[in-house]
């Protein structure tokens, strides 16, 4: 199983009603995922699944990245892509679906520096990952406790 993992772009400081949840895309971000997804379609990019945060920034992100990276599916939204949550869960939403082996997943941090660890077989750990960041993880078995490798990484 192929799982990419996107961090959304940068956004805007403040939303128009004042809520974290309702933070758009800023333009230098857009500019920045433009380049990145570019990057990632070069290498071959093309998820059959995608999941989002159900936040502006990360929705906005997702949609660039099924129109530049050519996906033609639908975007789901999933709370388990949250900014607090837990990586556990979202393994799961994934991993039982076999039918999609290559997936992408929108979300924020933290915790998609602690998937990203969760998925290499390094819980407890986190990995940096910046605003627009995307990176390619194979998990070769959908277990509980996965032992993937990091592929690539594009900043």
């Amino acid at each position: 199983m192929r799982i990419w993992v996107l961090r959304h772009g940068a956004a805007l400081r403040v939303a128009p009603d004042g809520t974290d949840r309702e933070r758009a895309l800023s333009a230098a971000g857009k500019e920045h995922l433009r380049q990145v997804l570019e990057k990632a379609r070069a290498a071959g990019v093309r998820p059959a699944r995608i999941l989002s945060s159900p936040y502006r920034r990360a929705l906005e992100t997702a949609e660039m990245a099924a129109q530049i990276l050519g996906s033609e599916t639908a975007i789901e939204q999933t709370s388990a892509l949250q900014p607090e949550a837990q990586p556990a869960p979202i393994w799961d939403e994934v991993r039982f679906v076999r039918d999609s082996p290559e997936v992408l997943l929108v979300g924020h941090l933290p915790l998609l520096e602690h998937l990203a660890a969760f998925l290499l077989g390094h819980s407890g750990r986190q990995i940096e990952i910046g605003a627009g960041t995307m990176l390619a993880i194979h998990v070769p078995e959908p277990v509980a406790q996965p032992a993937g490798e990091l592929e690539w990484m594009i900043q």
